[in-house]
């Protein structure tokens, strides 16, 4: 493969850096696991500073298709792992798409239940109020890697009768009116329960994350609190942080 870029080109050198490394994780090599060369040669190859290469690597890294490990070396990550932003929080199906996966949902069942004591505080509703609750599982390569339990606030007006093949906020975008704006999380490793064990196809007690969340609206209202498991062995969570100068 050529390694070079054009430094006469109107497109930044950090975003010729990034389009390159994107064309080379795709050569089979790189694909199989081999190193990417190392970041003095490649910045010394294409006459650029090595801020800028390792800009475009940071780029790969944060979209999951590189990993780098320290005195190792900076590879294509495993086809099994996905890497999931923390703020890739409104969409499922399209964060996966993103990645070039094919999302398939294996199960979904919506009912009316009694809330659970952390949810009906955090809505704010007295003790045996009945929410809409929304579990489903879903995956990818014909595998389901992620469950999801969600309870939403009795002002949606939500029956349970609603489409759900679709993404859960354009569901309610659609049918309640309503623009989800803030989503407050917390990720926790746990082990598989016996119910999320036997929906994910793992053993039980097998190592999970755990995102619990709770969704406002633009008023700043409750509208959702949800608690999903993601399969740690297809999944990784990547946070990208920058300091202003």
């Amino acid at each position: 493969m050529n390694l070079s870029i054009d430094h006469q080109s109107h497109v930044p050198l950090h975003q010729q850096v990034e389009q390159l490394l994107r064309r080379m994780v795709k050569q089979r090599a790189y694909a199989e696991g081999k190193l990417l060369p190392p970041e003095t040669e490649l910045a010394t190859r294409l006459c650029v500073s090595r801020s800028t290469l390792r800009a475009g690597i940071e780029k790969l890294v944060y979209d999951g298709l590189l990993i780098r490990k320290r005195g190792f070396g900076t590879q294509v990550a495993p086809p099994t792992t996905r890497s999931s932003r923390m703020e890739a929080w409104d969409s499922f199906t399209r964060e996966m798409q993103s990645l070039g996966e094919t999302v398939e949902q294996f199960s979904c069942r919506c009912t009316r239940r009694a809330a659970p004591g952390w949810v009906g505080k955090a809505f704010n509703l007295r003790a045996g109020s009945r929410v809409c609750a929304l579990e489903r599982v879903k995956g990818i390569r014909s595998e389901p890697v992620v469950h999801f339990m969600s309870y939403f606030h009795p002002r949606l007006g939500l029956t349970g009768g609603e489409n759900y093949d679709r993404p859960l906020y354009e569901v309610l975008r659609e049918v309640c009116h309503i623009e989800p704006a803030e989503s407050h999380e917390r990720i926790t490793a746990v082990s598989a329960e016996a119910k999320i064990a036997k929906a994910l196809r793992v053993l039980k007690g097998s190592p999970l994350l755990r995102r619990e969340r709770r969704v406002t609206d633009s008023a700043g209202r409750m509208i959702e609190c949800a608690v999903n498991h993601y399969r740690s062995d297809r999944f990784e969570y990547t946070v990208s942080l920058r300091r202003d100068a």
